[in-house]
């Protein structure tokens, strides 16, 4: 088969090969600053999210130290509580001690009549 029975020459050949080259250079390139604008898209997000872990962690570890600072509250209160009633209960036993002692007195004080005979 001759060049003119394809029906290019040897020039038009290789200007078709070379706009055809040329195309899927350009495409590349196309693909590529979408490649590089999109990879700039994931750094942007890998960014934003890596400081929202860090807000993330920097609150979990603020809850962690309130926690903590709840439980010691929490156990200081209930010793408290139980100091508290003791202290209820012993106030109550000397008033009741006093009032004893207080009913004694008059009762000897003001005493009974001497049985008649």
């Amino acid at each position: 088969m001759t060049e003119q029975e394809g029906g290019l020459t040897g020039g038009a050949l290789e200007d078709a090969f070379i706009d055809e080259t040329n195309a899927e250079l350009e495409n590349l390139a196309k693909d590529a600053k979408v490649l590089k604008e999109l990879q700039g898209n994931v750094t942007t997000m890998v960014t934003v999210q890596g400081e929202t872990l860090k807000k993330v962690e920097t609150n979990v570890d603020t809850a962690h130290e309130n926690v903590r600072a709840a439980v010691d509250d929490i156990e200081e209160a209930s010793s408290l509580n139980c100091t508290g009633r003791k202290l209820k209960l012993i106030i109550a036993l000397v008033i009741f001690i006093i009032v004893a002692i207080i009913a004694l007195i008059c009762g000897l004080y003001f005493g009974l009549p001497p049985p008649k005979t």
